[in-house]
């Protein structure tokens, strides 16, 4: 368990240090083993799929709906109406008019 944990390490620091960008063009395709006219064979595209997986970004987590009509009541500007709505009905009870 420990050797597949360090080999996954490897493999993230792998990642992480990319310099394709920096390489001269024909010696690029020639490390990867790609011709620039005809690209992959099926064979070799299939093969770096199961090795590599799709090129796809996870999606970011999303907030429920709720949540997010939570924190809308909850905002600066919302609470300053919140509390002026709680001080009129105040101010009004207070007020003892006859007209309720």
């Amino acid at each position: 368990d420990d050797a597949a944990e360090e080999e996954e390490r490897q493999a993230l620091k792998r990642n992480v240090d990319i310099s394709a960008h920096k390489e001269d063009l024909n010696i690029l395709l020639g490390r990867l083993g790609v011709n620039p006219q005809t690209g992959l064979n099926s064979n070799d595209a299939k093969r770096l799929l199961d090795d590599h997986g799709e090129n796809r970004l996870t999606p970011p987590k999303q907030t429920p709906i709720w949540l997010k009509f939570l924190q809308e009541l909850t905002g600066f500007f919302s609470l300053l109406l919140w509390g002026g709505a709680v001080l009129c009905f105040i101010g009004y009870g207070i007020d003892g008019a006859d007209d309720h």
